[in-house]
């Protein structure tokens, strides 16, 4: 039973939805003086099996279900402030005799962004940084809602626009600073997108983590993974209903990875921008 415990905790072990981290939003561009970017998405997501610490897919049961606000401010034109929220959440696991439900309302893991554009084109250059918020939980929940550390994180931005063909591709590279013995980690996100009759924008979409070492660990206190790796890849279609409003949906597999679910995520999304 121990043995069965310590490995469904490990299936919920890190703040695996988003790194949100996650899906590129606006990428390397940032928001105009006053304006704003807003999107309201929910992702389900279900997983049978988990890459263990070899890499090794193994049997294990997660489904989640949540919806998670994010929003992008220009502060001026050169500097735009982002956030990242749950605002409910559904996660049942369910490994061998164990069996765990967590529900929660505006808890979770925030993510803040200062965001800085460092050229403007034809390649668009910005520098992020970030900070990971634990808020309005506890570790002990089961499956937890995250480590209840403080993480940092650093980002290069880029993107350009191939106009006047309609299409842009855009990505990053960054650090994440763990807290406590948790492995600081490397990640990536890479998009490309190509507007289809002036209303729909299909696009692929590339992001992974990988932790900065990789000694085989398992857990710490039987409970979290301290190191972990993830790959996803997907694809998704963008209708842009006016210029102010958009509807998407995504869809993400995890093809490859360490301590971390062998996942497919669907997800729905509403945006608002002005």
């Amino acid at each position: 039973m121990k043995n069965n415990c310590r490995n469904i905790l490990l299936l919920f072990s890190m703040n695996f939805l988003f790194i949100t981290n996650s899906i590129v939003q606006a990428g390397a561009w940032t928001q105009s003086k006053g304006h704003f970017y807003s999107k309201l998405t929910l992702i389900q997501l279900n997983s049978t099996q988990r890459f263990s610490v070899d890499s090794k897919p193994t049997r294990a049961e997660f489904d989640d279900l949540a919806t998670y606000f994010y929003l992008e401010y220009g502060v001026t034109d050169k500097w735009t402030l982002s956030i990242s929220n749950p605002v409910v959440k559904n996660s049942v696991g369910n490994y061998g005799s164990y069996r765990g439900t967590t529900r929660s309302f505006l808890a979770g893991d925030i993510d803040l962004g200062l965001k800085r554009q460092i050229l403007s084109g034809p390649v668009v250059v910005s520098a992020l940084l970030g900070a990971k918020i634990p808020l309005f939980y506890e570790i002990d929940d089961r499956p937890p809602l995250g480590t209840g550390e403080f993480d940092f994180d650093a980002k290069l931005l880029i993107g350009t626009s191939l106009y006047p063909i309609p299409a842009y591709f855009t990505g990053d590279i960054g650090y994440r600073q763990r807290g406590s013995q948790f492995k600081d980690e490397i990640n990536f996100n890479f998009e490309a997108g190509y507007t289809l009759f002036k209303k729909y924008l299909a696009r692929v979409v590339l992001n992974g983590i990988r932790s900065t070492s990789n000694t085989m660990a398992l857990a710490m206190d039987e409970q979290f993974s301290v190191e972990q790796e993830q790959y996803r890849a997907g694809f998704g279609l963008i209708y842009l209903f006016s210029k102010n409003i958009e509807f998407d949906v995504t869809f993400l597999n995890t093809y490859a990875g360490r301590n971390f679910p062998r996942a497919t995520e669907m997800y729905l999304g509403v945006a608002f921008k002005r």
